[in-house]
């Protein structure tokens, strides 16, 4: 009696594991279907058709070029996996040259016209051609064009694994004003600075996987990693933001007329605070945010090299004390109390050789070069209080802390700014 309750139990189990709808025939029950046999119209079953099999569901019309070109590719599948595959082509769109697209060619597919586009309802899309990948147990594994479908993939269904292939997207127009939907390749949003609003700045970097579709044809994808490079920043007059696009540089290093002197204004009216985003595969962080600036601002700067006389950082000393290298637990920091005349003081974190030659620029308010082949970055705790304005004096001064220039005749680049030809 209790081995006779076991094999009801196991035949129950049985019957309910092997009664269990598989995704396709979910998604399709109770739908009945038109097929085109003999110049007409036929009953046909598209799950009995497709049980045990591949099955390449194919959207496609008469009008549809891209449809028509890819007909050989698939006949090409159906060739090499005569009793795995089977290829459903659906179409809606005028019986009659449908009819006569099939007499004249010999395509080896089942040819479904569903002219009340029942399963167009179930699929939607927004392009032709456009194909549903169905593996052998009833399971979706792609919504994509037909090309990125090939042998391998097939084969790796086969095998009864997944497949990863470029999805192709219904389109929806209003997604178009949804910023959230998807990262952008570049974002760039300047405001007006509003009263009470302090400096900040923020740069970060993040790595996105990101997939590059090269064309229509199998394997035409590359799987790679972006970085998305985020700048935000307040409080800044339109010259502070092109020193940050040219790389930091210090603020003599541009040439300007009077009559853009604005550009240099610390009122309110001419203060700004920009969120600017970008991703490595559109272009270089600092090319697209000159050219940003440039296009909003009405303006144009170019480089032109100029031969006068530079500071040139040549040596930076590490004495334990008031420079040391970086301390890479600390996280970045850089407080700064400069005076073209008194003090010179400088405290904090991963400040970079870019950002010293800058800092003693705005010191000196001479043009400071590097002459130091690395990427350091260095602790700072200078602090020195000179009331003079000698160059020479506050070389020295600099060289006690461990900061070694020299005066040098060369040519230096800088940054000529002028009204765009259309601000005019």
């Amino acid at each position: 009696m209790k081995q006779l309750s076991t094999i009801i139990l196991l035949l129950t189990f049985s019957h309910f594991a092997f009664s269990q709808e598989s995704e396709i025939e979910t998604m399709l029950k109770g739908i009945t279907l038109k097929a085109v046999q003999s110049s007409r119209l036929v009953d046909y079953d598209l799950l009995s058709k497709s049980k045990n099999k591949i099955v390449i569901i194919e959207f496609w019309e008469t009008w549809c070029g891209a449809c028509i070109e890819g007909m050989p590719h698939l006949r090409s599948l159906k060739d090499k996996f005569p009793n795995d595959l089977r290829v459903i082509c659906i179409s809606s769109d005028g019986f009659n040259k449908t009819v006569d697209f099939i007499n004249k060619n010999s395509y080896p597919f089942d040819f479904i016209f569903d002219e009340p586009k029942k399963v167009s309802k179930i699929f939607p899309h927004s392009m032709k051609p456009f194909s549903i990948v169905i593996d052998k147990n009833g399971k979706i594994q792609a919504k994509t064009h037909p090309s990125y479908i090939d042998e391998p993939q097939i084969n790796q269904m086969l095998l009864g694994n997944t497949i990863d292939v470029p999805s192709v997207k219904n389109f929806n127009p209003n997604d178009l004003g949804n910023r959230k939907a998807t990262p952008s390749l570049i974002s760039f949003e300047l405001l007006n600075h509003e009263l009470g609003e302090k400096g900040y700045s923020s740069l970060t970097k993040t790595k996105n996987k990101k997939r590059i579709v090269t064309g229509y044809a199998a394997n035409a994808f590359i799987d790679t990693t972006e970085t998305i490079t985020e700048y935000i920043t307040s409080d800044k007059n339109i010259l502070q933001l092109y020193q940050f696009a040219y790389g930091d540089i210090s603020e003599n290093r541009f040439i300007y007329s009077d009559n853009l002197n604005y550009i240099q204004s610390n009122t309110p009216n001419n203060l700004y605070k920009l969120n600017y985003t970008i991703s490595d595969l559109f272009g270089d962080f600092n090319t697209m945010l000159i050219s940003q600036l440039n296009g909003v601002l009405g303006l144009e700067t170019e480089k032109i090299l100029i031969d006068t006389t530079v500071l040139i950082l040549k040596k930076i000393e590490i004495n334990g004390n008031s420079i040391k290298l970086a301390n890479p637990q600390s996280g970045k920091s850089m407080n700064t109390r400069i005076s073209n005349y008194e003090f010179f003081e400088v405290s904090g974190n991963q400040i970079t050789l870019q950002e010293i030659v800058k800092l003693i620029a705005d010191k000196t308010q001479k043009l400071v070069d590097l002459d130091i082949k690395g990427d350091f970055s260095y602790e700072l705790k200078i602090a020195m209080d000179k009331p003079t304005l000698d160059i020479d004096e506050w070389i020295n001064y600099f060289q006690k802390e461990g900061l070694y220039l020299t005066k040098e005749r060369k040519k230096i680049e800088f940054i000529k700014i002028k009204k765009a030809a259309h601000n005019k």
